[in-house]
């Protein structure tokens, strides 16, 4: 069973509640799966997410009117960044998980980060979607066009 599904039926057997509590939600983890379901750095991310309250911010944008991808975007982008680093996919896939483990992601977009992350198309996908832009151009990472012509 893929990772997301798992966390969503986990939701759904023990309550929302599990995502508040970091220690509780990894000990979960550690008792449904096995190496080959999820590699330590998989749920050290998810534990992470929920230390972090990925969730909350998620649900808050998404709640508020937000697009689920915009919101999973941020929420992702966030989560990196609390946990110090810049990788925003995999933080983003984190996010996306526990959207949809609380029905407000669609799964497309669980998959679509997991694609992201391991280099792999998404179903019904020919290749991977690009990664979201990080607000550079460039064309003025150079100065290339901010010089007006003669």
């Amino acid at each position: 069973m893929e990772l997301h599904r798992t966390v969503r039926a986990l939701v759904a057997d023990h309550g929302t509640a599990i995502l508040e509590d970091p220690s509780g939600f990894r000990g979960l983890l550690d008792d449904v799966l096995d190496e080959r379901d999820a590699s330590t750095g998989d749920i050290n991310l998810l534990v992470d997410a929920v230390r972090f309250d990925a969730l909350g911010s998620l649900v808050a944008m998404v709640d508020g009117g937000a697009d689920p991808v915009r919101a999973v975007e941020a929420a992702g982008a966030r989560l990196a960044r609390d946990r110090g680093g810049d990788d925003r996919v995999a933080a983003g896939w984190a996010a996306a998980v526990l959207g949809y483990a609380v029905d407000r992601v669609p799964e497309a977009v669980a998959e679509r980060y997991r694609a992201l992350r391991d280099g792999s198309p998404a179903p019904g996908e020919t290749a991977p979607p690009p990664v979201p832009p990080t607000g550079n151009r460039p064309d003025s990472a150079c100065g290339v066009g901010s010089m007006p012509h003669s």
